[in-house]
């Protein structure tokens, strides 16, 4: 079943999808696959446009009559077709949804016609199945041309080629194989959102910003509250990050997957580590322990940096509970 999308539009889709920072973080983990795909989606858009500027029409048949003209723009166009083809299938192999030509006849066809035509006339087949293959002068014009196949022992074939007919076939056969890519980055899209939507990352969070961050700064002034304040810190501090990490893990996010995540993970690290070592009742010997002042410090950016972290959570919870993909702009 084709698509109502034309290919400009089926592709742009693809890369709307692909450009979700977890899926574009997926496929970026392959430095091959990720390049096959970003050429793939080049090489389809190049040659859409290379065969729509194809001249078709009875007023610029009229027009455009010099023979080394049309030849040179038969040669393009049935070359753009043939590698848009080889595109679209590299493309699929690399979402991880391969396709076959030889299930789409009519662009078997074409590829048939471009071989015998301009890309192996001279000689095609091997042993006893030679073939040699000539395209009549004299038929050439825009709308299309005659192609003569020849074998030693078998009558000679005669094939006019409609260009239009060409171009009708290759483009509903190219839109119902990026149907099939689209349909599938969406339901393996899909499937990994429902296994987490209800599982919110901000439940993790939430209750970070509060009531713990009241008694760590109680635990500084007081001596008599710091034990209290080294049992929250690590409750819902130390192993809140830990619980979001592991979250995050299991959607298969890293750090590198949102750009503010990363810098807000990082951020923390420094801070905890030294409020952990502050609220210790028996340091190691040596270690650098900072003074109240500047663990005040650290607990007032640390809260910051919770705010941050949970306002990215909540951006990610926002991606998994939606139905369509968020359009970016990170791969061209």
């Amino acid at each position: 079943m084709g698509s109502n999308m034309t290919i400009t539009e089926s592709l742009n889709l693809i890369r709307s999808i692909i450009n979700k920072p977890r899926i574009h973080h997926q496929y970026f983990q392959n430095k091959e696959t990720f390049f096959q795909l970003c050429s793939s989606m080049d090489a389809i858009a190049d040659t859409e446009n290379s065969i729509s500027a194809y001249p078709l029409g009875k007023e610029l048949e009229k027009q455009i009559t010099d023979k080394g003209t049309i030849y040179l723009l038969i040669y393009g166009l049935l070359q753009s077709m043939f590698l848009q083809q080889d595109a679209v299938i590299n493309l699929a192999e690399a979402i991880g949804s391969p396709l076959n030509l030889k299930d789409y006849p009519k662009l078997v066809n074409v590829r048939e016609i471009r071989n015998n035509s301009i890309g192996h006339p001279t000689k095609r087949g091997k042993s006893k199945k030679l073939s040699f293959h000539f395209i009549n002068y004299r038929s050439v014009k825009l709308s299309g041309f005659r192609l003569m196949s020849s074998k030693a022992k078998q009558e000679t074939e005669f094939k006019d080629i409609d260009i239009s007919e060409l171009i009708s076939d290759q483009r509903y056969s190219i839109s119902c194989m990026l149907k099939k890519m689209i349909d599938f980055l969406k339901r393996t899209d899909k499937e990994h959102r429902e296994k987490f939507k209800m599982k919110k990352l901000v439940d993790i969070l939430q209750y970070t910003i509060g009531y713990p961050f009241e008694k760590f700064n109680e635990g500084i002034r007081r001596e008599s509250h710091k034990e209290l304040a080294k049992g929250l810190f690590e409750e819902y501090i130390v192993n809140t990050i830990e619980k979001f990490t592991i979250a995050l893990n299991e959607r298969g996010i890293e750090k590198e997957t949102y750009d503010n995540l990363g810098v807000t993970l990082d951020n923390l690290e420094y801070p905890v580590k030294k409020l952990t070592r502050y609220f210790a009742e028996s340091p190691d010997v040596g270690e650098n322990v900072i003074d109240d002042k500047t663990a005040k410090i650290f607990i007032f950016y640390l809260r910051h940096q919770f705010i941050d972290l949970i306002k990215t959570a909540s951006v990610i919870d926002e991606e998994y509970a939606c139905d369509g993909p968020n359009v970016e702009n990170t791969i061209g």
